[in-house]
């Protein structure tokens, strides 16, 4: 009985210090209410923040380039639609629909739509620099 107690024991402090546990609870979202950021002409935002990640929807036209840029979050990228050419650490990958790109923490990146493209990104740890900006809509907020 000791050992099953012990190791419970682990195994909840395991879980709780990976991330397992959550400070919130559940939340649910409505993209379809979200107003998109017009970030510039032919890229639009929409995003989530949760306690410990993002993720972002952008639409952008063809023809629009992001530029070099980095981040502390590690990035996966995914094509719901569209195709893309980003280029990290000098180095170009192409992708599109139903692809998916994981972009690693620091990494030096740019981006450039190659069609009319939906990409879907995720980002941990969480994009804290958006929700703080105050010049934009900011994250979603939970539907009741």
């Amino acid at each position: 009985m000791r050992r099953q107690n012990l190791l419970l024991g682990v195994a909840i402090a395991s879980a709780v210090s990976l991330g397992a546990c959550s400070s919130s609870p559940p939340a649910k979202y409505d993209l379809r209410d979200q107003t998109r950021q017009e970030l510039s002409p032919g890229l639009t935002r929409r995003y989530i923040n949760s306690d410990k990640a993002t993720m972002a929807i952008y639409e952008l036209r063809k023809g629009v380039r992001i530029g070099t840029h980095y981040h502390d979050s590690e990035q996966l990228t995914y094509v719901q639609a569209g195709r893309l050419r980003i280029t990290i650490e000098g180095k170009a990958y192409n992708i599109g629909a139903g692809e998916v790109l994981t972009i690693p923490q620091y990494a030096k990146h740019s981006i450039e739509a190659l069609e009319n493209t939906v990409e879907i990104d995720y980002f941990t740890p969480k994009r804290y620099n958006w929700s703080e900006d105050r010049d934009e809509t900011g994250p979603l907020r939970p539907v009741n």
